[in-house]
């Protein structure tokens, strides 16, 4: 919907069916953030958000939370994590604490949200919350500028595999 160069990213469908999608907005703009939702399989979208960002990086479904969370990123204070309960017909912005970096993306546990992040000034981190009021840094990529996080996802035995830009040496298992 938005005329500005941009991309769709990473999409997700909710437990009802409904499919949702972020505008990744391609102008240099505080005013590209979407969300947009479909009831009917793709074929027509409604607009359920429209922020003051440069774009959202993701919107993902919490089936544990039955919630949606989207990633704001870009744009001076516009890193913002975001969070529907309602089907997208709301949504809440959620304070970040501790690494500050915009959330690229986001898996869940039973527990948790963790979040992946993309900073190209600053170290690289995944941070979690349990309370959507406290998140706390669970894993820094120090010393490792421009090492984003770009894709996230859990599985039922509450592992998560993180994709980065990074090139890390050996491996490591955190727990989250």
């Amino acid at each position: 919907p938005n005329t500005n160069n941009s991309a769709m990213w990473k999409m997700c469908e909710d437990a009802d069916a409904n499919l949702y999608v972020g505008e990744y907005g391609g102008a240099w703009s505080d005013t590209c953030a979407f969300i947009h939702r479909s009831h009917d399989g793709g074929l027509t979208w409604t607009t359920v958000y429209e922020g003051t960002g440069r774009h959202i990086h993701f919107v993902r479904y919490d089936p544990w939370q039955d919630a949606l969370y989207a990633g704001m990123g870009d744009g001076v204070g516009r890193q913002q994590v975001l969070r529907s309960l309602d089907a997208g017909a709301s949504w809440q912005s959620l304070s970040i604490s501790g690494c500050l970096a915009q959330p690229t993306d986001v898996a869940f546990t039973a527990t948790h949200r963790i979040f992946g992040s993309d900073c190209g000034d600053a170290e690289n981190c995944i941070y979690r919350t349990s309370d959507e009021e406290t998140f706390e840094t669970v894993l820094l990529l120090d010393g490792l500028r421009d090492a984003y996080i770009w894709d996230m996802a859990g599985d039922t035995e509450d592992f998560i595999i993180a994709g980065t830009r990074a090139k890390l040496v050996g491996g490591s298992a955190v727990a989250l």
